[in-house]
C-alpha cells in the first residue's frame, strides 16, 4: 500500500498500491465495493471526496478523477514531465 484515504463520513477506505491497483472498501465489512482502473505505476496520492462519491489519484504523471456509483472514469489527466531527486522534487525551472 503506497496510499491511503478516508471518506469525510469514514464510510470508505481508499486503497492504493505500488501495482498502480486502486480499491474502495466499506470500513465495517472491509469488502472491496469499487476498483477503478486506469493507473500502470505506483499510485502516489490518492483522495475521496467527503460523502465518498468520487476518488482521484496521482499514479507517474498522471492525474485520475473517478466516480463511484456508477464507477466512471471522469478525467485523466497528463501532467507532464516531473523530476525527483533524493532530497525533494524539482522541476525544469531547476
Amino acid at each position: 500500500v503506497t496510499a491511503l484515504t478516508y471518506s469525510g463520513d469514514g464510510r470508505f477506505l481508499g486503497c492504493g498500491l505500488r501495482d498502480g491497483e486502486i480499491s474502495v472498501h466499506d470500513t465495517l465489512t472491509g469488502e472491496i465495493l469499487y476498483q477503478p482502473d486506469g493507473a500502470n505505476s505506483e499510485v502516489k496520492a490518492i483522495a475521496l471526496s467527503p460523502a465518498g462519491q468520487y476518488i482521484a489519484w496521482s499514479a507517474a504523471t498522471q492525474l485520475h478523477l473517478w466516480r463511484l456509483a456508477p464507477l466512471e472514469q471522469i478525467l485523466r489527466y497528463s501532467i507532464g514531465r516531473t523530476f525527483f531527486r533524493r532530497h525533494g522534487c524539482v522541476g525544469p525551472w531547476s
